[in-house]
């Protein structure tokens, strides 16, 4: 994992995928499918991740805590492929992978080959790890994990345009790439609602119906728009350099456009798939909305836990 990135304070351990956190050494184990790229139907030499590593990032991002917390998961691109038989929620087991990894970058210096001009980890002389201590929610970031199908390829372009957004995020002169990134991802997550408006009866669903799913879902009482439709004309201009709005030498973006769209994408990718809805997140609607009638959840709400996942939520 590259310093690049803002990581857990804790390491993140399943049966089939461990993200490992050190201060000299940061690394992610995931299964590997060699027959992966062949399912796919097509050739593509853009894939920085396999399926099974989105979803071990996605699921650690995803379980971020709304407020007081922020994540960039980034990996480098390149894995280094070993035959990993013992548990990998073992400490034993992390040693011995850390002990292979550094084994096979001992026969070659960092700025061989494949990693030549990438910052290094700090183990091989690059800067620190950034730490963010209680930044996540284990017990979601295990439910999530169970819940993204990485036989649903809409779903894992939506998570993956996520995560690379916010990595291109962590460099200012990429800030347009990363607010154009981001822009795929959202119209992902609009194709996942329709797809889930589908499931429930509706014909033709319209962009008005999905922004009603989202209000309905987070309790907002906002006026009746189009899915994110205050992005929508900012879109056109960020990816046409000349269209019906003008001539534009440089995206016409904003920073908060970016905060608003990676907080919200993490909160509505988190919600279909699980129904889980950060409590620190429905305090700042009730607040917006000065309403305290906590009846309308169903029961007593306590902010201060952990909502579990509604199966009936789930899309």
């Amino acid at each position: 994992m590259s310093p690049s990135g803002i990581y857990p304070a804790q390491n993140i351990a399943g049966l089939e995928s461990l993200l490992y956190l050190s201060k000299t050494l940061s690394f992610s184990v995931a299964s590997f499918n060699p027959y992966e790229r062949a399912s796919f139907g097509f050739y593509s030499e853009m894939e920085w991740a396999t399926l099974s590593e989105i979803r071990l990032y996605a699921s650690v991002l995803l379980s971020t805590r709304y407020e007081g917390s922020y994540l960039a998961v980034y990996p480098y691109r390149y894995p280094i492929y070993l035959r990993v038989s013992e548990p990998l929620d073992r400490q034993h087991t992390h040693r011995k992978i850390r002990a292979a990894i550094f084994d096979y970058m001992d026969r070659y210096s960092w700025q061989h080959g494949v990693f030549r001009g990438v910052s290094a980890p700090p183990a091989f002389g690059g800067g620190s790890y950034d730490f963010r201590n209680n930044a996540i929610r284990p017990s979601w970031q295990r439910v999530l994990y169970s819940q993204i199908d990485i036989e649903d390829h809409l779903l894992m372009r939506g998570l993956s345009t996520l995560l690379r957004a916010i990595m291109l995020w962590r460099h200012a002169q990429f800030a347009e790439e990363a607010i154009n990134t981001i822009y795929i991802s959202l119209e992902a997550s609009f194709s996942l609602i329709m797809r889930a408006l589908k499931a429930r009866g509706i014909k033709n669903p319209t962009s008005k119906n999905a922004a009603k799913f989202v209000r309905d879902a987070f309790f907002e009482e906002t006026p009746e728009m189009r899915y994110f439709e205050e992005f929508y004309d900012n879109r056109i201009k960020s990816l046409h350099p000349e269209s019906r709005f003008g001539l534009f030498p440089h995206a016409p973006a904003m920073i908060d456009d970016f905060i608003h769209l990676r907080d919200s994408l993490i909160a509505i990718y988190t919600y279909l798939l699980s129904g889980l809805i950060d409590p620190s997140l429905l305090q700042q609607t009730m607040a917006q909305k000065n309403r305290h009638d906590e009846q309308m959840y169903g029961t007593t709400l306590q902010l201060t836990r952990l909502w579990r996942a509604d199966p009936k939520r789930r899309v």
